[in-house]
């Protein structure tokens, strides 16, 4: 039988039991002392209300008694008035709660403090259908981003989709906030269409909260946060900023410093959140830290020149290991009266930190400072390595930072550092009045981030692909720094050096218009510097320039823009035919190829391939060999030569498994399967294909997912052999496919999801699917894949007795120099099919009309049936 205790210390030392806490686990999720807990259990104290509503959520009491115990723990009530609280129990598995997302949250090194009202108001403003744009304002340090860190962890449960954090605190410029947010989301960025697109179509159906920390300097990329209220209705958006972001749909909450004492009594101090706060951070600064009457006044006054900062507290917390509470609160004092004066260059946003922030910079070392001030040249963390050579920052100053809480060790396993942003800017500051030691950091920082992308490329195309870019992405935004700084200062060597790894690193990421956008500024920059040259036209800089041609090319071609894409390879090429730079010659000999083969010029492609296969054999390296032997293998293909099509590309993929690039070998194995299937090799191209989906999903590529599931789904439907399956595989990554925007890519699946339709009697469906493909491969010009998509179509209107318009479309195809082998066999059979259901002069009729005006059915088919 449960006895009802005798007293709310006796309840709540019984309660701690049972939920199997120690004093000390309580103490530190309630944000009181050990002794203060003691003193409420021995009922020699009572708890403030504020510590006994932290208590009661801790003590998991339910909702509906938690009034009552409060008055109870006040003393305002007998405890005989406290029902009994049964034992919590476990839940079992069915009863278990879904775990609705993916994400993870950042755990912060500290248990929140106070706040309980804020998250609650928080809390009730989220749960109102109206609000769905949230902005946590208030100056530097005040706690937005630990309160909306609380929140969203709160919350995570409770949305279908999730809650994610997003840091924008390195994020330089708006443009770099979608693929952030996407990074933030698991959302890999690829194709054609417009980034933000991309992501507004992954977040339209999605229920989530989405935290956006660190916004005031993003204010002109507040139009983002209309298009996703407006897109996605179910997604809530809680931004931190010091300043207001002024949209219509915002509502605001403004933070605050944490409670103040008013007096140096015991009760008051260990109840008021800043000096508990304070109290909890001296403590792990200094083991075994006391609280004598001389330090309860000295914490009552920095809690109160603080007004209750919460970084400006765990600074000066962490000075407990060398000075004394009076000597802390002296130093904070001598500073506040001058920042208390209306100086009119001191930003408002510093104003009340800042005096925290000079005098702990006066008790650094001089190598500390000089350390401190050369690591705000960072953005986000950084590794122990980088800091090192950018900052020659020793072991020993790292960590005597990370002890003065001017340094987060952001990520101990793998090493990294991270300043807070706060930090960082007023360190820049102080760097700012160095002008030669500033210009020297960067140059030091962007030397070390290019220099370390050519040192990580033999393992970012190898079978350390997935943990090379992992580490790689995690340094983004010290990278874009970097070469846009090389760009600045004109560093074309150091440029030309990273180009090549910087290339791969984007298209794995699949960031093609922000690496496109990369090159144009570099290839801007050197043909400005190659014009100040005179006649005297300097050799490097020509071979450089048309490698950043290259490589502007390439990201052209990859989101389907052929014709610009062709242009920059034809002007590279001009350059470099006149200069001995065969690497970068024979990129573009391949690369051009594959936009002619894009474009539906098979002679053409195939004749600049053989020039890449010609001088690739030059390179020990074989992966532009292997390129050039796949590509030539798929063209072919595509012209019907299968035998010598799958001579190729097994070539090719022997040298793929022997670089052992993960992605490569997904790439080229995409293409073997179609050559392996058409020669007859069933369970080879089963194999391949098999594997390659594997890969695909080990890396959580979006864009190699959905292409791996439209080449096995299109290998099941032509295998006969089960059609539902095709079916699953086929809307997989036509879903994959439409959110990254390849329009090359879509094209395909659209096809074979109307040609299995079509197989399977859903005529409407078919015809659907076949006019979207057209559309799609039409903007592109991909003009293979809109003869493709006509050959279905002209399949559907001969189904729908339409017999001379499928006649025509059947006539087009086969007289069409872009047309592949396959669309040619399909048009052909369905010639003959139609040819004996039509008069004799209604095929002659016909065959004049699509000889007398050959864009016809372009015209009429691929664009006004559209419309």
């Amino acid at each position: 039988m449960d006895m009802t205790p005798a007293s709310f210390g006796n309840w709540a030392k019984r309660r701690r039991r049972m939920l199997d806490l120690t004093q000390k686990e309580l103490a530190q999720r309630a944000g009181c002392s050990v002794a203060a807990l003691q003193k409420i259990e021995r009922d020699e104290r009572r708890p403030s209300r504020q510590l006994a509503e932290r208590l009661a959520d801790f003590l998991e009491v339910p909702p509906d008694q938690r009034a009552l115990l409060l008055k109870v723990a006040r003393r305002e009530r007998m405890i005989e008035a406290l029902p009994s609280i049964p034992r919590p129990a476990l839940p079992s598995i069915k009863e278990s709660p879904p775990t609705h997302s993916n994400s993870e949250l950042p755990i912060p090194p500290t248990p929140l403090v106070g706040r309980e009202s804020e998250l609650a108001e928080i809390a009730r403003l989220l749960h109102d259908p109206q609000c769905r744009l949230l902005t946590l304002s208030g100056s530097g340090g005040i706690g937005k981003t630990r309160l909306a860190l609380e929140t969203a962890r709160r919350l995570q449960k409770t949305m279908p989709h999730g809650a994610y954090f997003v840091s924008l605190a390195g994020v330089n410029a708006p443009g770099f906030i979608v693929p952030t947010i996407a990074d933030a989301l698991g959302l890999g960025m690829s194709g054609s269409i417009v980034q933000t697109a991309q992501l507004l179509n992954y977040l339209h159906d999605k229920q989530t909260l989405i935290v956006l920390d660190n916004f005031e300097h993003l204010l002109d990329g507040t139009e983002l946060l209309s298009e996703i209220l407006q897109r996605a209705p179910g997604v809530k958006l809680l931004v931190t900023s010091r300043e207001l972001l002024h949209l219509q749909a915002e509502w605001t909450l403004e933070v605050h410093g944490l409670s103040v004492p008013q007096s140096v009594q015991t009760d008051e101090l260990e109840t008021s959140s800043s000096a508990m706060m304070f109290l909890q951070r001296a403590g792990q600064a200094r083991v075994g830290f006391t609280l004598t009457h001389a330090e309860q006044t000295a914490i009552l006054r920095i809690c109160q020149l603080v007004q209750g900062l919460p970084l400006a507290i765990e600074l000066a917390a962490a000075w407990v290991r060398t000075l004394s509470c009076q000597e802390i609160a002296y130093e904070i004092e001598h500073g506040l009266g001058f920042l208390a004066a209306t100086a009119r260059d001191v930003p408002e946003r510093h104003r009340s930190i800042i005096t925290v922030f000079d005098q702990s910079w006066k008790l650094l070392t001089s190598e500390e400072q000089r350390v401190l001030r050369q690591l705000s040249i960072f953005r986000g963390s950084f590794m122990r390595r980088a800091a090192k050579r950018v900052a020659g920052a020793s072991l020993p100053v790292l960590f005597a930072l990370v002890d003065k809480s001017l340094l987060q060790h952001s990520d101990a396993h793998a090493g990294r550092f991270e300043l807070h942003e706060l930090i960082r800017q007023y360190a820049a500051a102080r760097l700012e009045e160095n002008i030669p030691e500033k210009q020297a950091t960067r140059e030091r920082h962007s030397h070390y981030y290019l220099t370390l992308l050519e040192e990580q490329e033999p393992a970012l195309r190898s079978k350390r692909q997935k943990e090379t870019l992992t580490k790689l992405t995690a340094d983004i935004d010290n990278l874009r720094m970097a070469w846009d700084f090389a760009i600045s200062v004109e560093a074309v060597d150091l440029l030309r050096r990273a180009s090549g790894p910087l290339y791969y690193f984007y298209e794995l990421l699949q960031y093609f218009q922000e690496a496109e956008a990369a090159y144009k500024r570099a290839a801007d920059m050197i043909r400005t510097k190659l014009a100040n040259c005179g006649e005297q036209k300097d050799p490097e800089l020509a071979g450089a320039l048309g490698e950043m041609l290259n490589y502007q090319a390439f990201f052209n071609l990859r989101p389907g823009n052929n014709r610009e894409a062709l242009e920059l390879f034809r002007t590279s090429m001009e350059l470099l035919n006149l200069l001995h730079e065969t690497h970068a010659l024979t990129f573009a000999y391949v690369h051009s190829g594959v936009v002619y083969w894009a474009m539906g010029d098979f002679d053409e492609a195939s004749r600049a391939l053989g020039k890449g296969l010609s001088t690739s054999n030059m390179f020990t390296y074989p992966w532009l060999k292997a390129f050039a032997v796949g590509f030539l293998g798929a063209v072919m293909h595509d012209m019907g030569k299968y035998a010598e099509a799958y001579r190729l590309l097994s070539e090719a993929m022997t040298i793929c498994r022997d670089i052992e690039d993960p992605y490569f070998i997904l790439l080229i194995g995409s293409y073997f399967t179609r050559s392996a299937q058409a020669e007859g090799y069933i369970d080879e191209a089963h194999k391949v294909l098999r594997e390659g989906l594997k890969i695909a999903r080990e890396n959580g590529n979006r864009w190699s997912i959905g292409l791996a599931l439209e080449r096995l789904g299109v290998f099941m439907q032509t295998a006969g052999n089960n059609n539902e399956e095709a079916r699953r595989l086929l809307e997989e990554s036509l879903e994959l496919l439409r959110e990254v925007g390849d329009r090359w890519s879509l094209s395909w699946v659209l096809t074979a999801i109307s040609q299995l339709a079509l197989a399977n009697h859903e005529e409407e469906k078919a015809e659907q699917y076949a006019m979207e493909a057209i559309k799609v491969s039409t903007e592109a010009g991909n003009h293979p894949s809109v003869l493709n998509a006509l050959v279905t179509l002209s399949t559907i209107r001969a189904q729908q007795k339409l017999n001379v318009s499928a006649l025509e479309m059947a006539l087009y195809v086969l007289q069409h120099p872009s047309s592949t082998q396959d669309a040619k066999d399909r048009a052909a059979c369905l010639r003959l099919e139609l040819e004996a259901k039509l008069t004799p002069h209604e095929v002659e009729i016909t065959q004049a009309r699509i000889q007398s005006n050959p864009n016809m059915v372009t015209s009429a088919f691929a664009f006004n049936a559209l419309n």
